[in-house]
């Protein structure tokens, strides 16, 4: 029988992100979204399933305060209430990820209190996890203590939660104010950071959500801030998403909705990468070459999202196997890489993804090469010119 988990969306650009919702989809949960930002502006309306029909309840962020009256956050709060503390001890407790507004809906559900800061976060920012958040179960599994951040708004430690992890904030006054990052209450946890991030959904808030960047205050250049944000992010984001993805596995198995690493990672000493058995989470390679720029991709549902150097694509599973079948159709026959940009070899693999796959050039075939020796599709030989066959 399929889980259910009820994704509470208080913004259109706010979503779960591919990472978080390949993980669940993996785990066997379908998936209920309660668009709690299509009632905008009053948000009357909070139309969620009983909690009796629930396994897991996730609450993203949004531009609205903890402290406002909408019908649509007083219900929810009270939802939020019930799953996790399973509605004061009346029945089994529904395990909650909170997420920014999210965090702060639970902490207040729970007898916490929100506040603003006085400043506003949009960007990576460093957490001081606690002991406690270190060696929790869950949390610990988050290796570097680098996060996304996008709020203006604390939450505090409700009576009976764990604190877990700490941040700081320059404020617009000039000053400093420290609050807590992250909290337990049971099997639910709230994140006053973004750990469903990824890379595409960032380059979408850089574009939706640019404004925000200036409630930083004038100490802050919004352009530079924006800049600085996908600049760094880009780089982090493979890291982020690995560690962020094997922290929600390790949420699930302790409410026991999946089994204890189901695909614990290993990190390949040789080569940096980071595995996951049976499934990829995120890949650094070197080209094939040896030279240039580190490859980084991820595997997001049946595609792969590469980022190299200042190169974005993505390339689906269909485009793979279109490759493996058409141009390495013969195992074990040579074939030549050919992505040279100025002058192609005519019966060279980058030739054929220009004219196979729409909108890459022969260059981009290096890339794809590199991924498929890595994915062991293919084997390859040489520098100048690089061969590669079929295994």
């Amino acid at each position: 029988m399929a889980k259910r988990s009820v994704i509470i969306q208080h913004h259109p650009v706010e979503t779960l992100g591919g990472n978080f919702t390949g993980i669940l989809k993996q785990a066997g949960f379908d998936l209920h979204h309660v668009r709690v930002c299509d009632g905008a502006p009053d948000f009357a309306q909070f139309d969620a399933p009983d909690l009796s029909e629930v396994d897991l309840v996730v609450a993203l962020g949004g531009p609205m305060s903890a402290n406002d009256n909408y019908p649509a956050l007083i219900q929810e709060t009270a939802y939020l209430r019930a799953a996790a503390t399973g509605d004061v001890g009346n029945r089994p407790v529904t395990p909650v990820v909170g997420i920014c507004l999210g965090a702060q809906l639970l902490s207040r559900a729970l007898g916490g209190a929100v506040a603003p800061t006085g400043g506003y976060q949009f960007g990576l920012r460093k957490i001081d996890v606690t002991d406690a958040g270190s060696s929790d179960p869950v949390f610990g599994k988050i290796e570097v203590p680098l996060v996304p951040t996008l709020h203006g708004e604390q939450f505090t430690v409700p009576a009976g939660g764990t604190l877990l992890a700490q941040g700081t904030m320059l404020r617009r006054d000039g000053g400093y104010v420290r609050f807590p990052m992250a909290f337990r209450y049971g099997l639910s946890y709230g994140f006053q950071f973004e750990p469903q991030l990824t890379w595409d959904e960032l380059c979408v808030w850089n574009r939706e959500l640019a404004s925000d960047y200036e409630l930083m205050g004038d100490r802050f250049d919004p352009r530079e801030e924006a800049a600085r944000n996908l600049r760094e992010f880009t780089a982090f984001a493979p890291y982020h998403e690995a560690q962020m993805g094997r922290m929600l596995e390790a949420l699930l198995a302790q409410a026991e909705m999946i089994s204890p690493d189901p695909r614990e990672v290993e990190r390949d000493p040789a080569s940096s990468h980071l595995l996951r058995r049976g499934r990829v989470i995120a890949h650094t390679i070197r080209p094939l070459s040896g030279r240039g720029t580190d490859i980084h991709y991820r595997m997001e549902g049946t595609r792969f999202a590469v980022t190299w150097g200042h190169t974005q694509f993505s390339i689906t599973e269909k485009d793979i196997r279109l490759v493996l079948n058409e141009f390495f159709g013969n195992v074990g026959e040579w074939q030549q890489l050919g992505a040279s940009m100025t002058d192609p070899p005519t019966h060279g693999m980058g030739r054929f993804v220009q004219g196979n796959i729409r909108g890459l050039t022969p260059r981009h075939a290096s890339a794809i090469a590199a991924i498929m020796v890595n994915e062991g599709y293919l084997q390859y030989r040489g520098t100048s010119p690089i061969e590669l066959k079929r295994v």
